[in-house]
């Protein structure tokens, strides 16, 4: 059984509190928790204004919804999951998007392929690509991971993984055509 300690015991009365309308409590709960459930909204998208705007949403969500908290001590509990929940569904939002972007650069390596139909081409030419290259396109192309899966596995920022991975795809495409030629 988990300890409850006075700050629990005091979050507890504070959604009583919120439960009966009271403002002040809503404003308590919100300065005791949203810098927590800011860091856990940020520790799963990896981005920061968008997790602000998360955080909004899920507080609005859990104020509209509070009364329906049966059991005051499940709040922190709740409060996360209504939080990884709204993070989960800007991702897919997110993602969705990234991927119509990146179509056309997606697009750009389709037409590699097509006009050099020799699938044997493109494999030699990605192994020639330096390692870290080599890794980004397999992981975008062959493991069909997302831009924000890349960023998480590689542990570092979207505009980083995009940015690298529109290099790779420049070098890919200037070595299949040198090949090409030879």
């Amino acid at each position: 059984m988990t300890q409850r300690t006075s700050e629990l015991i005091y979050t507890e009365l504070l959604v009583m509190r919120c439960q009966n309308r009271e403002k002040v409590a809503f404003n308590n709960l919100y300065t005791i928790w949203a810098p927590r459930l800011l860091y856990h909204i940020k520790n799963l998208i990896r981005a920061e204004d968008p997790a602000k705007d998360i955080l909004q949403d899920g507080w609005i969500a859990i104020m509209g919804n509070i009364n329906k908290l049966k059991d005051p001590a499940a709040f922190p509990a709740w409060a996360y999951r209504i939080m990884t929940n709204k993070a989960r569904d800007w991702q897919r939002k997110h993602i969705r998007q990234e991927k119509r972007e990146m179509q056309s650069a997606s697009d750009d390596v389709a037409s590699i392929q097509a006009k050099f139909s020799d699938i044997d081409l493109v494999r030699k030419a990605i192994q020639k690509l330096s390692g870290q290259r080599k890794q980004l396109i397999n992981l975008y192309y062959y493991e069909e991971y997302t831009i924000e899966e890349i960023s998480g596995i590689l542990n570092i920022k979207t505009g980083t993984v995009k940015s690298r991975l529109f290099r790779a795809r420049r070098q890919l495409k200037e070595t299949i055509e040198r090949m090409n030629h030879d």
